[in-house]
């Protein structure tokens, strides 16, 4: 039971903080919260622009917090943020998808959010990744974002 508890917190601050990154206008700020901007965090060479190898960085980190150290998660018991991780990578034989497939996915994942073909993203194609909050429709990439 305090398992439970401590992985309900978990997803609740997590959620807390994906819910405040999507709350953020494009160009950052979020209105004087003094919180880091999504495009500060990710374009780790200060260049504007989101490169595959920034956005493979954060896919990791991603993974680390969705499997909690777990080689495998089951997609079927993700809910939000973290299903749409894993949208559109095909679970295996017993539901499970891997942190090895996890990664394999995302070169195309990012191409599919790379909308002009420049090879990198801009904020608000990263943004395009994350579902609308509100019931609003899902991201602009197929496969459900990163």
């Amino acid at each position: 039971m305090r398992h439970i508890l401590k992985v309900a917190v978990l997803l609740l601050a997590t959620t807390a903080i994906v819910d405040k990154v999507q709350a953020q206008p494009p160009g950052g700020g979020g209105g004087g919260g003094g919180g880091v901007n999504i495009m500060e965090r990710l374009d780790t060479d200060k260049d504007g622009k989101i490169s595959l190898a920034e956005y493979t960085a954060f896919a990791e980190q991603r993974w680390t917090r969705i499997s909690q150290g777990a080689d495998k998660v089951k997609p079927a018991s993700l809910q939000g943020f973290q299903a749409n991780a894993l949208a559109g990578i095909a679970p295996d034989a017993n539901g499970d998808v891997s942190h090895a497939a996890y990664l394999a996915a995302q070169p195309a994942k990012f191409k599919a959010l790379d909308t002009n073909g420049d090879g990198s993203l801009s904020e608000a194609e990263f943004m395009a990744s994350f579902p609308r909050r509100g019931g609003g429709g899902g991201g602009g990439a197929p496969g459900g974002g990163n």
